[in-house]
């Protein structure tokens, strides 16, 4: 007898996909084969969500310690700043320049307060935050980096509740979501739309079990692929040229939506 092992993915009536292990033998000559199908979807899926958070622990620990060595880069900035002033002697001129200095000073040091964050959650404190003000806050601030041919939408639903979050790192999220709708549109004209509404408690898009805030990103970009699709969560993962993508930005996503206690999807097909 010839034995033979395969794991494979099959697609039951349904069309739901399960992982199953394929083993038996097959004698010489013969056309059939005996053996057993064994579903291991579950532990499939638990060895990729181990995998997976090993890989955002790493994310985590390296940005945190660049986090550390950029603060120190900063520090030394603003404080060279400071002594700075007290030479110029009213120079409106150099006032001007180091107060644009001072200012990307402030947003580098806001940009490490959010790479903290997100290497180390508890660092931040969980407040009660209103989605729609913080959807409205990405969308002003993106816009400037948006191409003017797409169209930023704001969809609210009446009656959303505040939820525990940090709005930081919630903000971060949107400002990545957005990003990427609009290089998925290009400079054809498209739009991108921002959704914050309530889904019921047995509704597929809510938490089991209870009523959850959903927020919802869609863009008329060009689609993705079942096979980009499956992919887009893990870091370092990109489809983009080099100098426009890490492959981070989703893994960061997806990981601060875990860190909330929240569930993340997405749904696209090419055209």
């Amino acid at each position: 007898n010839s034995p033979f092992r395969r794991e494979v993915t099959v697609r039951l009536p349904d069309e739901s996909l399960r992982r199953v292990v394929l083993q038996g033998s097959r004698s010489p000559g013969a056309v059939a084969y005996t053996g057993v199908l064994v579903d291991v979807s579950t532990r499939s899926e638990e060895e990729e969500r181990r995998v997976h958070s090993q890989k955002l622990e790493a994310l985590g620990s390296l940005a945190g310690g660049i986090a550390h060595d950029f603060n120190n880069l900063i520090f030394a900035i603003t404080g060279n700043i400071a002594l700075a002033r007290e030479e110029i002697d009213g120079n409106a001129e150099l006032e001007f320049i180091f107060d644009e200095v001072q200012a990307a000073a402030d947003r580098a040091t806001d940009l490490v307060r959010r790479i903290f964050a997100f290497s180390r959650p508890e660092a931040e404190e969980l407040r009660p935050t209103a989605l729609a003000a913080l959807a409205a806050e990405a969308i002003k601030l993106t816009r400037a980096t948006v191409p003017k041919l797409t169209e930023l939408e704001l969809d609210v639903q009446s009656g959303v509740p505040p939820v525990g979050a940090y709005s930081g790192q919630l903000h971060q999220v949107l400002v990545n979501l957005i990003t990427n709708a609009s290089h998925a549109i290009g400079s054809r004209p498209g739009r991108i739309r921002v959704a914050v509404g309530v889904a019921a408690a047995d509704a597929e898009d809510g938490l089991a079990g209870r009523p959850s805030v959903t927020l919802e990103v869609s863009d008329d970009g060009s689609g993705m692929s079942d096979e980009t699709r499956a992919r887009i969560f893990e870091p370092y993962f990109t489809t983009k040229p080099q100098d426009r993508g890490t492959g981070l930005g989703l893994a960061v996503v997806a990981s601060i939506i875990e860190n909330h206690g929240g569930t993340i999807a997405v749904a696209s097909e090419l055209g």
